[in-house]
């Protein structure tokens, strides 16, 4: 029923039969306008509001900064709905903080807490969708019609089980809400709370290479052979930026070894570095008494009245250095207040530093060997924790893995990255990667590549688009003429599917039972060269028994005393040569003849080789 046409005349019986069916006619013609024109209305309106969640799908996939991603947002879902108040919250700590609102002269509360029992806060803590409309509260909207009037709208962002913030809209008087308006704030709220989720855990993992980073760069500083007070120097200048403080002093033993001095000072102007070198301070006077134990955590000491002054600070964080017995000196910190995570830095660093002192009490150059080659085992264990911790295991496939340095840190890596489970079962992304070179630099960089990688194929599925995003993240971001080789494949095993895209790196060797091996030969240009570069994906079918075999240049360009390589032919007859195929066992014997092949105790390159098979076999 659309509406009701009437006439009317003041003369009895005016109206005969024709002028009823004349009636009718016209307004079946008019309800057929009427239509029509509504149909219209609403296909433009659909028109609309598609492209307006389109824009905002197309925003929350960049890698904007989540301050601007949030107010664009907020925006767009304001226009979007129409006359309505758009806010966007975050869970912070145990707070609700306001992180946008439109329109902009609309002012919403700037914090709730997790106690209230507001509308935001009851879908936080109930982590559902909860609607108000005249003084109504429910899940959903009441039947299928269109609610008239003021609305309120609170919807949770979600990653799984975890709620990171609520979206919450309020329509305003003489506007309406339709079915459809629910179920778009529900979509809206779950791609804001993967786009937040994706901002947070890339934040993490940038802080955690960076982290890494400077450890490595305190670890060198430290072990530097030279001049002691420079080396500490640059050391204090890293910890200041560590630990987030404007300065860093260290005393350190004086000549007479009866007190303690000013040594190496980071972030103090000359007149302060002036007014404080001149002081001798016994240990005693900032309440250090034996025995001297090297500290696991920063604490609190009161500063003498000359420090103070010229430090402007009542109190300092410290950390003792020592050797087990004797003093060493001791790390003098601004006192603000630092989390768990710093105190354990601190507290490494601190105990690099009492090591440099210590060695440098002997032989500065052995103990600068000595105190790099500590270092750097350090710096292979962070980079072994980087690898995966298992294999994955799905019925029906096999996979095996070798991966072997040659030096104490390289350029190799592998990873087997979780993806969301498409519409045939679970995905996995399989990375094998070399960077161009080896050591400390190419192990940073295999490092921040492997972060990287993480962050942008879980928001991508197609292997050519995901290499095509890290590619342009490296080229824009770094700072180095260092590139990568790297074959990344999607392995959906219950499709028994397989996608992939090479950038640059050596290609796989597909084997199966009944032909010779095959090259999977389709590779683009290495990462980190060209901005532009486009990476094509495509599809390998792995029938059952069938098995590819990855690997880096350690493996085909291994090289023995007669200048021959190992190359692509050995390793096909190898693997073709074996009497039974099991993934692990494969990777094992390329591995061990690659060593038999060169013939030396040492490796001249990295080596990595991940074989995957299809058994055909499903154990019930």
């Amino acid at each position: 029923m659309i509406g009701v046409i009437g006439v009317q005349s003041r003369q009895s019986g005016a109206y005969q039969n024709q002028h009823r069916q004349l009636l009718c006619i016209l307004a079946n013609h008019v309800a057929a306008s009427l239509a029509l024109v509504s149909l219209h209305a609403e296909i433009e309106y659909r028109s609309i509001r598609l492209s307006t969640v389109g824009e905002i799908s197309r925003r929350l996939i960049t890698m904007h900064p989540l301050p601007a991603l949030f107010n664009e947002v907020a925006h767009l879902v304001s226009e979007a709905f129409e006359n309505c108040i758009v806010g966007v919250y975050e869970i912070d700590g145990n707070s609700i903080a306001l992180r946008a609102s439109a329109p902009d002269h609309v002012a919403l509360a700037p914090a709730l807490t997790l106690q209230t029992e507001g509308i935001v806060e009851r879908t936080l803590s109930e982590g559902r969708t909860l609607i108000h409309w005249d003084h109504q509260q429910d899940v959903t909207p009441p039947g299928p019609g269109i609610i008239e009037g003021a609305v309120e709208i609170a919807v949770p962002l979600k990653v799984e089980d975890q709620t990171l913030g609520a979206l919450y809209i309020r329509s305003l008087e003489g506007s309406s809400f339709a079915p459809d308006h629910f179920q778009l704030a529900e979509m809206l709220a779950a791609q804001l709370a993967l786009a937040i989720f994706e901002a947070h855990s890339f934040a993490q993992r940038q802080e955690e290479n960076w982290i890494t980073t400077i450890l490595l760069e305190v670890a060198q500083h430290a072990s530097r052979p030279g001049d002691v007070d420079q080396a500490l120097q640059s050391v204090l200048q890293l910890t200041t930026l560590v630990a987030g403080t404007s300065w860093a002093i260290l005393l350190v033993n004086d000549e007479g070894g009866q007190g303690l001095r000013v040594g190496p000072v980071a972030g103090l102007r000359r007149k302060q570095q002036l007014g404080i070198r001149e002081f001798s301070i016994h240990p005693s006077s900032i309440n250090l008494t034996p025995p001297y134990r090297e500290s696991d955590h920063p604490f609190l000491i009161e500063l003498p009245d000359y420090l103070a002054g010229a430090l402007k600070a009542e109190q300092a964080h410290a950390l003792m250095l020592s050797d087990g017995a004797t003093l060493l000196g001791v790390l003098l910190l601004e006192d603000i207040e630092l989390s768990e995570r710093r105190n354990s830095l601190l507290a490494g660093i601190a105990r690099q530093i009492s090591l440099r002192i210590e060695n440098s009490r002997l032989v500065d150059e052995i103990a600068a060997r000595r105190s790099l080659q500590h270092e750097i085992a350090m710096a292979r264990n962070i980079q072994q924790s980087f690898l995966p911790k298992y294999v994955p295991i799905y019925p029906g496939w096999e996979i095996g893995v070798t991966w072997q340095m040659a030096r104490d840190v390289g350029g190799d890596f592998y990873d087997f990255i979780p993806l969301p489970a498409g519409p045939d079962g679970p995905r996995l992304g399989i990375v094998i990667a070399d960077v161009a070179g080896k050591g400390v630099p190419a192990s940073l960089f295999m490092a921040m590549c492997r972060t990287l990688l993480r962050s942008v194929a879980i928001r991508r599925i197609e292997p050519g688009i995901t290499l095509e995003r890290l590619n342009e993240i490296l080229f824009n971001d770094t700072e180095t003429d260092l590139f990568i080789s790297l074959f990344y494949a999607l392995w959906e095993p219950e499709a028994n599917k397989l996608t992939y895209a090479n950038a640059g790196h050596n290609p796989p060797l597909l084997f199966t039972p009944e032909e010779p091996a095959r090259v999977v030969g389709e590779h683009g240009m290495v990462l980190n060269v060209d901005r532009t570069t486009t990476y094509e994906t495509y599809r390998l079918d792995c029938s059952p028994d069938s098995m590819l075999v990855m690997y880096t240049d350690g493996v085909t360009e291994a090289m023995n005393s007669s200048g021959e390589l190992f190359d692509l032919h050995r390793l096909e007859h190898l693997v073709l040569g074996m009497k039974e195929w099991k993934a692990q066992s494969v990777a094992d014997r390329i591995a061990e003849r690659v060593k038999l092949f060169t013939a030396e105790p040492d490796l001249s390159d990295d080596l990595t080789a991940i074989v995957l098979r299809r058994t055909g076999v499903v154990e019930s």
